[in-house]
């Protein structure tokens, strides 16, 4: 299957939110689809791309003639919708990765078939905000790299090393609790706060985690004890068998946290550390989040999409006056 990512930039600025693109793009091509990458900026990211031997455009005339996409995974409005209105016979599944990043926005144009969302925050906004019906939603979390996240060997007993992932500008208050709360506790504590940090070199010695988002899952996935904490606060408990398909589905974000900041709240996730259960939640983790499956998944609804393309849905969509209607809209 030939398949056109899009994206805004691929550039270590914005590499937090594109590892998502690099790590699916390299998979797909490791399936032995057809794979081509456009962005109008380019970074460490594409060269890791170019080097993967994945092909980066910045100019839809890059594209070499005759290559033509069965389907285009469109990540960032504007660059799908260039890509849209490039390929106007070609159907699109649109990504949304945030809630709050207008970049995010989901692309309307008339052979957008069918719209993923990575949390159920995002799919919330779909319907809610940008009145997309739920019937064209699918919802696909994160997934975790097994081989890059391995299990620990060993679980310690008594906790010794906490890791905290942040932004340490944005949340010194929140850095300031935590710091307290594990020196009178008598543990060691790193804050980590570069966003573009290879976290699978860090997160195989922490034996608990405060962090939330994909390194949420990442830490569980290596066994460390997670807790989830943002600027808002903590999250009620740690992230536990039986919580982990809802705190998964939020992304390990958002209306999970709600616990106030205080010394006392993270003192107490300290002394509840408990290496069984970090055990249980990353055997879990390894059972049922492996990103191999997030590629099944999207590997199903690009076939789906391209099925019912074929079936004659696009020759509907895909006509000159649908498209002159809706850039009419658009622009």
């Amino acid at each position: 299957m030939r398949i056109l990512f899009t994206s805004h930039a691929l550039d270590p600025v914005s590499e937090a939110t594109l590892l998502p693109i690099r790590e699916l793009a390299s998979r797909m091509s490791g399936r032995d689809h057809d794979v081509i990458c456009f962005s109008r900026t380019h970074g460490d990211v594409a060269e890791a791309l170019k080097n993967m031997g994945i092909a980066v455009v910045a100019e839809m005339a890059e594209i070499p003639v005759g290559w033509e996409p069965d389907i285009i995974h469109g990540h960032h409005e504007w660059e799908t919708t260039i890509a849209a209105m490039r390929f106007p016979t070609c159907p699109i599944i649109s990504i949304c990765r945030s809630t709050t990043d207008w970049k995010e926005a989901p692309c309307t144009a008339p052979n957008v078939l069918r719209y993923v969302a990575v949390d159920l925050a995002c799919r919330e906004k779909l319907q809610n905000e940008d009145y997309i019906s739920s019937a064209e939603i699918d919802l696909i979390p994160h997934g975790v790299d097994l081989y890059r996240f391995p299990e620990r060997e060993k679980y310690r007993k008594k906790l010794e090393t906490v890791f905290v992932f942040g932004d340490k500008d944005r949340q010194v208050d929140y850095f300031e609790f935590i710091r307290q709360a594990c020196e009178s506790e008598g543990v060691a504590y790193e804050f980590i706060d570069d966003p573009n940090v290879n976290t699978a070199g860090f997160l195989p010695f922490a034996d608990l985690v405060f962090a939330s988002g994909k390194i949420a899952l990442e830490a569980a996935a290596t066994g460390a004890m997670v807790a989830v904490c943002g600027e808002a606060g903590l999250a009620g408990n740690f992230l536990m068998p039986d919580n982990f398909v809802e705190m998964r589905e939020r992304n390990f974000e958002g209306a999970l946290i709600y616990e106030p900041h205080s010394v006392d709240a993270y003192r107490n996730r300290i002394r509840d550390y408990n290496p069984r259960m970090a055990k249980k939640v990353c055997r879990l983790v390894r059972e049922t989040a492996d990103i191999e499956r997030t590629i099944d998944q999207l590997e199903a609804i690009y076939e789906h999409a391209v099925k019912v393309w074929k079936e004659g849905h696009g020759e509907d969509l895909a006509t000159f006056e649908t498209f002159t209607e809706w850039g009419g809209v658009v622009f």
